[in-house]
């Protein structure tokens, strides 16, 4: 598998900006519900689910495709700007 360096550049970014502002957090539970209504104003039919990251996906806060996004479940609460990223 080959290095994503767009991604590797946006991730990065949020690093160094949006992480260290954004201390907001949300609650796992609603998160279907937020990327529901992301998808909705944005005109978009059939948003992605929301699941548990693995629990052996240590490294990993959230990760994201088409069809899912996977955020930590075990912790109650998810930082806002993990969810909002990986929806857009």
């Amino acid at each position: 598998m080959s290095r994503d360096y767009q991604r590797s550049r946006i991730y990065a970014w949020e690093d160094r900006h949006i992480h260290p502002r954004d201390r907001s957090v949300i609650p796992f539970e609603q998160a279907q519900s937020i990327v529901n209504y992301v998808w909705t104003e944005a005109g978009r039919t059939y948003p992605p689910k929301v699941v548990a990251i693995s629990k052996t996906a240590t490294r990993s806060v959230a990760t994201a495709n088409r069809l899912r996004i996977r955020i930590r479940g075990t912790a109650s609460r998810r930082p806002s700007c993990c969810t909002r990223s990986r929806t857009a």
